[in-house]
């Protein structure tokens, strides 16, 4: 067999099953098997899903979705249950407690405004607003004040509309409540009014209102009402007529503890 056969025979083994060896130079080359295919069910239900990388969201607390903004933190408690009434800038949030648990669509607030100096008093009108719409909360004037001149002697409640000049009359009298007003259950001789010190998990507060017995049957559904003040935070408590739709509007934790 000459050089020229030998040549040709070479040349016909890679057609015999023999491994082509690639070109000098040439890359190499890693050859990875197909991934297995995914049932189209579990590519639906991942896409659907939050991506791998972003982790759920925390629980959001229950909250008023109506509320008094952010407000400065008290530092020192007030003298009396009447001083954060003509505190300015402040707002408290009252939750409907009428079912027994707060219902955070029900909110009521309430906002002294127009804070000012009459004499010696500080005055200032009390604004009262439902979260729910927006709207004034109407209520009978001697329980729910509307307007209030704060002195070392106490508290005077006063007509909404009451001007500087009415206001300084008015201080000429004794004050509506005293600084530390005295308690007094509800009789027929005081028009069945009524001032009382009650404890709450917040601290003590202080209620007026009026309580009018149903064997009377000239009260209709006005029988009962009741405003409570704190002396850290204000007005805490509003119930009965002095409440929207004769309800009870807490701040959240000043429930009343037998």
């Amino acid at each position: 067999m000459d050089l020229r056969t030998s040549l040709a025979l070479l040349a016909l083994l890679p057609a015999c099953g023999g491994e082509p060896q690639p070109p000098a130079g040439a890359p190499e080359v890693t050859t990875v098997a197909p991934a297995s295919p995914v049932p189209a069910a579990s590519v639906t239900a991942a896409s659907a899903g939050a991506p791998p990388s972003a982790a759920a969201p925390p629980p959001v607390a229950a909250g008023p979705k109506l509320a008094c903004p952010p407000a400065l933190p008290v530092l020192t408690t007030e003298r009396t249950v009447w001083g954060p009434l003509v505190r300015r800038g402040a707002c408290w949030t009252l939750l409907n407690h009428t079912k027994g648990a707060p219902d955070y669509d029900d909110t009521l607030l309430v906002m002294p405004s127009n804070v000012r100096k009459v004499g010696k008093a500080d005055v200032a009108q009390l604004k009262y607003t439902l979260g729910r719409n927006s709207s004034a909360h109407e209520a009978p004037a001697d329980v729910l004040p509307r307007q209030v001149a704060v002195t070392d002697q106490g508290v005077w409640f006063l007509p909404a509309d009451a001007d500087d000049a009415a206001i300084t009359a008015a201080l000429r009298k004794p004050p509506t409540y005293a600084a530390k007003p005295k308690t007094f259950e509800p009789t027929q001789e005081n028009g069945y009014t009524f001032v009382r010190e009650a404890k709450t998990s917040r601290g003590p507060i202080v209620c007026t209102g009026h309580a009018i017995p149903p064997a009377q049957g000239t009260c209709g559904d006005k029988c009962n009402a009741r405003v409570c003040f704190s002396a850290s935070v204000g007005v805490v408590i509003v119930e009965g007529t002095a409440a929207p739709a004769s309800g009870a509007y807490a701040q959240n934790e000043f429930r009343i503890v037998p």
